[in-house]
């Protein structure tokens, strides 16, 4: 089994920015967070891809951010 991803890592709230501004909302909406988290509560997002890597000789090619530019475009042509 390989985890597959981006290889950095990235926050919950950093990936809601990212979304609305690919969305053209960054202006719109206001992410926040109390700070508190609970048992459970994901703040971060990481893949470690070093199996990946040294196995398979895999590296990622597309961008966190182009990958959801992507998915936004596929959606929006179902």
């Amino acid at each position: 089994m390989f985890n597959l991803g981006y290889g950095t890592t990235v926050t919950i709230i950093d990936l809601a920015k990212l979304m609305l501004k690919i969305l053209g909302l960054e202006k719109k909406t206001v992410v926040t967070t109390t700070g508190v988290s609970w048992q459970g509560d994901v703040t971060k997002i990481w893949f470690d891809i070093s199996k990946a890597q040294k196995e398979l000789g895999w590296n990622p090619k597309v961008t966190l951010e182009d990958s959801i530019k992507e998915v936004i475009a596929d959606r929006k042509l179902r």
